[in-house]
């Protein structure tokens, strides 16, 4: 009997199989295909209901990521915002799931920085209404979504989740498409906000130190795409090592094999594990990843500097996991990480 969780990632192994990885050899878009949305909507993956408990706990949803990451980062970068406004609506003490009509709509998530010391998005309450000013940075998938979830800083520190249909109007204003250096065809905007709506549209208001005790949790589960890209730098260097570097190649497949097989050691028990030891996980993660890519960027001699190569593509996605989720915890151990080869 496969349980509804097995019965999802057979679709997605076909889907990614079939769809995407031949597509992404050659990036020939723009934005990603709507076909990648719909597949993930036919999967069962683009729901705003969670399907049910087996399906998404934390090792199946984990391990789905990781799927679709090494099939294509900039899906799993869509995916991955509307799984994080699914489980704030999801939690919302005012009922949120039955404000969305079409449980097969995308959502998105459009955060004002909340964890900097510079807030970029602002609400304050006025009696009936919810003011809110500023801008969020980053609203990925724009052109899919049908709304969004903000979060905003209130006066008194605290945060503030609310909902907004993604329709330019007056005081909602939607940016161009940002020029990235990956995930770059995930349609990602900023978005500029001078409004006011019913106090309807909040979903949950949170203490600050909420999101200290996510990032604790969330040092374990952002090391999924991270796998995922490692595997399919290996799955692309594979299929053109030269053979002079083929016992190198062995070698770090090797240690990716291992590094994983102790992620998922820790993701069965996240509770014995401290923050130290998921702060070094990741960092040793990263480390191994930028490796794989440096060291293929080197067996490729000058033809790795030449436009189109997939070797440039896989060195720019593995940058953007420097600055993805990034806590200060981890900034700080790269930091430190870095100076330490240097310096000594």
């Amino acid at each position: 009997m496969i349980n509804p969780g097995q019965d999802i990632r057979c679709k997605l192994e076909t889907f990614i199989d079939d769809v995407l990885l031949p597509e992404s050899i050659v990036e020939t878009s723009d934005f990603l295909p709507q076909g990648h949305l719909d597949a993930l909507v036919a999967c069962g993956l683009v729901t705003i209901v969670n399907a049910s408990d087996d399906v998404w706990n934390v090792p199946v949803r984990f391990a789905i990521s990781e799927q679709i990451a090494f099939g294509c980062l900039d899906t799993w970068f869509v995916i991955t915002q509307h799984w994080g406004a699914s489980g704030i609506v999801k939690r919302s003490p005012t009922g949120g799931l039955a404000l969305f009509w079409d449980k097969n709509s995308l959502i998105g998530v459009g955060f004002g920085h909340l964890r900097r010391g510079v807030v970029s998005l602002k609400a304050e309450f006025n009696g009936p209404e919810l003011s809110i000013s500023g801008f969020a940075p980053w609203v990925t998938g724009s052109g899919w979504l049908s709304w969004v979830v903000y979060g905003a800083t209130l006066p008194d520190g605290n945060h503030i989740y609310f909902r907004l249909p993604h329709t330019p109007v007056e005081g909602y204003c939607i940016g161009s498409a940002q020029s990235l250096a990956a995930v770059k065809r995930t349609d990602t905007r900023e978005v500029t906000l001078d409004l006011s709506v019913a106090t309807d549209y909040v979903l949950d208001v949170r203490p600050s130190t909420d999101l200290t005790n996510q990032d604790e949790v969330t040092l374990v589960t952002s090391m999924a795409p991270i796998l995922g890209l490692t595997a399919r730098c290996l799955y692309d260097w594979n299929n053109e090592v030269k053979p002079d570097n083929r016992a190198t190649f062995e070698r770090l497949a090797d240690t990716f094999r291992t590094l994983r097989t102790d992620v998922y050691a820790l993701l069965a028990d996240i509770g014995a594990s401290t923050v130290t030891d998921r702060v070094r996980m990741r960092q040793d993660l990263h480390v191994l990843l930028e490796t794989v890519v440096h060291v293929w960027s080197l067996s490729s001699g000058g033809q790795s500097n030449s436009a189109g190569m997939l070797v440039i593509r896989r060195r720019q996605e593995a940058a953007f996991f420097r600055v993805f989720q990034q806590t200060k915890m981890l900034k700080d151990a790269a930091i430190s990480s870095a100076l330490s080869q240097v310096t000594g």
